[in-house]
């Protein structure tokens, strides 16, 4: 579709290779997760001196209430008496683990752009110019400045934790990270499907940073937290979390359809993570998503004898 002698964006091409990453990223973070708790349920049986038998989903499912009652930590690891960093490590919580990941990842792409400048393609979306679509996930973790990149990672460490604790995620660091992996992912989507209409000029304009997974995780904090209460940086002044949703779609939606001179930010991308985030929440993505495909993936791991 070309508008005002713009270059021609493709849709259902990326459509469809989004819709193949988010089940890729799902899939992958479920067969982790079961991997990880199918090795502490042996573990279990072989302190308990159990009989082995094959691991069922319910055994799965004991595991992950006992992580979740210990706040994402696995009860069974004493701790260590040393200080060595992989002990350390190992009593994060999982939503730590997941955070530290997040930020170090972000950080490391900052860096390999700073010092191999031509690798930024590799970490930008370019509606039209793209010949790839890996870039509507690789550009969730580049950053056009340190101010872009600090105001990210500050959402992620704010956000991400008191989110893993909250019912939909209760402490599972591989759903969380399968939400906000794709969440990226949909948000970039958002954007390429904006260059289209209303945003046109977007089309040739790259877009990079991580904001649409934040925003994903600021739209599943405020839904699950709606009475906390909720600012922005350098501004005073706060709103209950509801509240501040419904203010940052609004400021968001003006922005897209209308625009702001002095801002150029990626308002599809935002708009859209704020309401996948909201609507994950709502509608109980962890019944309704992550345990249908954690239990088709057990199954299908099952009949590969992978567990």
């Amino acid at each position: 579709m070309a508008s005002f002698g713009l270059p021609p964006i493709r849709v259902l091409r990326p459509a469809l290779w989004c819709a193949g990453a988010v089940s890729t990223i799902y899939v992958g973070c479920a067969a982790y997760e079961i991997r990880h708790d199918a090795a502490i349920a042996r573990d279990v049986r072989r302190a308990h001196h159990m009989p082995t038998s094959p691991i069922e989903m319910k055994n799965l499912d004991g595991v992950r209430a006992m992580i979740a009652g210990a706040g994402g930590r696995n009860p069974l690891r004493q701790h260590s008496q040393t200080s060595s960093p992989l002990s350390t490590w190992h009593e994060f919580p999982e939503a730590g683990k997941l955070m530290a990941g997040l930020v170090s990842t972000n950080i490391a792409v900052f860096a390999l752009e700073r010092l191999l400048p031509g690798t930024s393609a590799l970490f930008s979306h370019i509606p039209a110019a793209s010949t790839t679509n890996l870039t509507m996930l690789t550009s969730a973790f580049g950053h056009v400045g340190l101010t872009h990149l600090a105001l990210n990672m500050y959402g992620v460490v704010q956000f991400l934790p008191p989110v893993a604790a909250s019912r939909t995620f209760a402490h599972s660091g591989s759903h969380l990270a399968a939400f906000y992996l794709s969440a990226g992912v949909l948000a970039s989507y958002a954007f390429h499907l904006a260059s289209v209409w209303p945003r046109p000029l977007d089309r040739v304009i790259p877009a990079r940073g991580a904001s649409g997974a934040v925003m994903a995780v600021v739209g599943a904090f405020g839904m699950s937290y709606p009475d906390n209460q909720l600012g922005i940086v350098l501004i005073p002044g706060s709103l209950p979390a509801s509240q501040f949703l419904l203010g940052v779609a609004a400021f968001e939606t003006y922005g897209l359809f209308v625009g702001f001179k002095r801002l150029p930010l990626a308002h599809a991308a935002h708009l859209a993570g704020l309401a996948m985030g909201a609507a994950y929440v709502y509608w109980d993505g962890r019944d309704r998503v992550w345990r249908p495909v954690k239990q088709w993936t057990f199954s299908a791991m099952q009949r590969l004898s992978l567990v």
